[in-house]
């Protein structure tokens, strides 16, 4: 594993913000972490809010300069509304945890300024690429050094046809399941079964369940991010992960939240150093993991099977090397084992690690 540095950079972002507009921010919020070539207006579109509420959630003094690795606060996933008094699914925010992460991450950062952040990979003691580089939850800008991908690599190895789009209903006061399944043509057996309604006789008016559609995955919740929901290439991941997180005995939701705080479940994701894919996986990481530890020299990181599975065997043996560690397993992911160990981890992978444990309640 090479050493990575996070460095600090400047991203132009053209924004003239009055100040009048710096109020205080609004409380529901997820984390969203800064990459090369982010501005606050992609940031915006990308969390469907403005640039203002930007400003005024996070007390932005400078709205022209951010930081790759910053942490910033974005409007929590909501349902929002879709044609026909539908709404696309949205989840609530992450769990109780995620005001904590957010305010961890900032202090770390902080604290690392000047000091470079380092996060050196692991080599030696026979174990090469022993580390993956981190990634926040966005697509990063790509470098010349990743590999190039095509919409056929999206869905290679999913199972077809892909799923629809999720979507989400509102209780209604008067609602019962029958009506609900009447309202919109489905089997009320498929509405209880979809929610996991322990009794379905009893639904509290304003609860947001999920209309079952064509293909959705099981174990699929409304506490799922809504680009996932959304995305049939992303929905269609769900059965993928959770066969990974079996092979290899780790946590299905310690997966997906980790390969959601790297990615978004972003097959082509590539960071500004060269991680690859879903699980963010250094070239020679894969490499390692393809053929020293799971005898598959030809699997593909490009490929979003093959990283997951990859991304899988990574955390079990991290996890056994840390002997269940969570914290040092997670940190070490981001930075590198043999650098966790020799060096401790870097304040950015400490934030890191409990940005994951946080998302998981997402996936539970």
């Amino acid at each position: 594993m090479t050493k990575r540095r996070r460095r600090e950079v400047a991203v132009a972002a053209l924004v003239v913000v009055a100040p009048a507009l710096l109020c205080a921010a609004p409380a529901l919020a997820d984390p969203y972490v800064v990459r090369l070539g982010d501005t606050l207006t992609s940031i915006a579109v990308h969390a469907h809010t403005s640039v203002t509420d930007l400003v005024a959630r996070n007390h932005l003094s400078d709205p022209n300069r951010l930081a790759e690795g910053q942490v910033i606060d974005v409007p929590a996933a909501v349902a929002r509304p879709a044609a026909g008094g539908l709404h696309r699914t949205g989840g609530s925010a992450p769990g109780s945890d995620v005001s904590a992460a957010v305010a961890l991450v900032r202090t770390a950062l902080a604290g690392a300024k000047g000091a470079g952040a380092k996060g050196a990979g692991a080599k030696g003691a026979g174990v090469k690429g022993a580390g993956a580089k981190g990634a926040g939850a966005v697509v990063p800008t790509t470098p010349a050094s990743c590999p190039p991908t095509t919409p056929a690599d999206a869905i290679a190895g999913l199972a077809q046809p892909l799923p629809k789009p999720a979507i989400t209903m509102t209780v209604r006061p008067g609602d019962t399941v029958l009506r609900i399944a009447h309202r919109f043509k489905v089997k009320a057996a498929d509405f209880v079964a979809v929610n996991r309604l322990s009794d379905p006789n009893r639904l509290r008016a304003g609860t947001v369940l999920l209309v079952p559609t064509r293909g959705l995955p099981a174990g699929i919740t409304t506490s799922y991010p809504a680009v996932i929901l959304a995305t049939p290439e992303r929905l269609a991941l769900v059965p993928v992960f959770d066969a990974a997180a079996a092979e290899f005995s780790v946590p299905a939701d310690l997966l997906k939240a980790d390969a959601w705080i790297e990615s978004a479940w972003h097959d082509s994701a590539c960071s500004d150093v060269g991680a690859i894919g879903i699980g963010q996986l250094m070239p020679e990481t894969a490499t390692w993991l393809a053929r020293d530890m799971m005898g598959q020299p030809t699997l593909d990181p490009t490929k979003p099977v093959d990283n997951i599975r990859m991304s899988a065997r990574m955390l079990r043996w991290l996890l056994d090397s840390t002997q269940g560690n969570l914290t040092v397993t997670l940190e070490s992911y981001y930075q590198g084992l043999r650098s966790v160990v020799n060096d401790q981890p870097t304040p950015t992978a400490v934030a890191y690690a409990v940005l994951v444990q946080s998302a998981r309640a997402r996936f539970a």
